[in-house]
């Protein structure tokens, strides 16, 4: 018979090395070796069939293996994957992904960002303009496939109907992290406030295909609602300057006018058609919620869950003992 048990595990990336212990009818001694587990558990499949003789050797190869998955998920994540079913005309696009590498559970998404462990929530983001010359942040889509998957499936019922699934991180506040994450990034990059997308610009935007639109319809305005009742923030709507410009066939890029018909010939890359538009005064204005810092630098910290109180944004020290126990935590 052969039992093991997992004696070091990399928080992060999942691996873990385990103490293996082999013991048949023939041979009266046990032996012992050390197994390389990949984050699902399996056995690495590139080691040695017994194993390895001692710890250093598996450690050794499971750091091979963690830096070529650490190579693969860092190129990833930081080539956008879905810049051209984003808003177009706006400003920089990225896309942030906020994950939980150490929550006991593990959940991989098939739909937006495949390969990435434990991945809770990603939002679609632009830095753009509004009307008045300030930056900010535009959220076009917040989503979270892990729980948009639990949503789909029946889980039991809690004490109150429509309870969320035990050990669900998260499940009913995600939202709200997604805006806390959203406002401490923009603060990091001195942007001014942060805008999201509105249910009626998503029907508009996917007609006939039924988007989502409950979380831009009260998850987000609550969440930023709770966030200025603390805050030195300031909950308005602002006018957001978008380009005329789509993607056309072949990789290229169009100028519309404010019929949406091109203005003329196609550009080579969407830079070249951001030009054009900047020179013709080809933009769209949209009027959307904006949460904007009415401080230069409103905060230090972020709590992890909740919204807290002034003292937990300020990083007093005085609550470091509590920040150590899991209570809070940077973003």
């Amino acid at each position: 018979e052969s039992r093991y048990v997992v004696r070091y595990r990399h928080r992060s990336l999942g691996w873990s090395i385990a103490l293996a212990r082999h013991s048949d009818l023939f041979v009266q001694r046990e032996a012992r070796s050390w197994l390389v587990l990949d984050p699902h558990g399996a056995r690495s499949t590139d080691q040695p069939a017994h194993g390895f003789n001692t710890v250093r050797e598996a450690m050794a190869h499971a750091a091979l293996r963690m830096q070529r998955q650490f190579t693969r998920s860092a190129k990833a994540r930081h080539t956008p994957r879905w810049e051209r079913f984003s808003l177009q005309g706006l400003g920089a696009y990225s896309e942030l992904l906020v994950t939980l590498p150490a929550w006991p559970g593990s959940f991989s998404s098939r739909v937006h960002f495949p390969g990435v462990h434990n991945l809770l929530v990603h939002l679609r983001t632009n830095v753009c303009d509004a009307h008045d010359g300030r930056r900010v942040l535009f959220l076009d889509e917040v989503q979270s496939d892990w729980h948009a998957m639990l949503a789909t499936k029946e889980q039991p019922k809690g004490d109150d109907e429509g309870a969320p699934p035990q050990g669900v991180p998260f499940a009913r506040d995600w939202p709200l992290l997604a805006m806390k994450f959203a406002l401490w990034w923009a603060a990091r990059q001195g942007i001014a406030g942060v805008a999201w997308s509105t249910p009626e610009l998503h029907l508009r935007r996917w007609h006939g295909h039924n988007p989502p639109t409950e979380v831009y319809r009260r998850a987000l305005p609550e969440a930023a609602a709770k966030l200025a009742r603390l805050l030195p923030l300031d909950v308005s709507t602002a006018g957001l300057l978008r380009r005329r410009v789509r993607p056309a066939a072949g990789q290229r890029w169009q100028v519309l006018s404010k019929a949406g018909v091109p203005v003329c010939r196609s550009f080579e890359t969407r830079a070249q058609a951001d030009q054009f538009a900047d020179l013709t005064g080809a933009r769209w204005r949209h009027e959307l919620p904006v949460l904007w810092m009415t401080d230069k630098h409103p905060f230090d910290r972020v709590p992890l869950f909740g919204v807290g109180d002034a003292a937990l944004w300020a990083g007093d020290p005085k609550l470091t003992s509590q920040a150590k126990t899991g209570k809070l935590g940077d973003a």
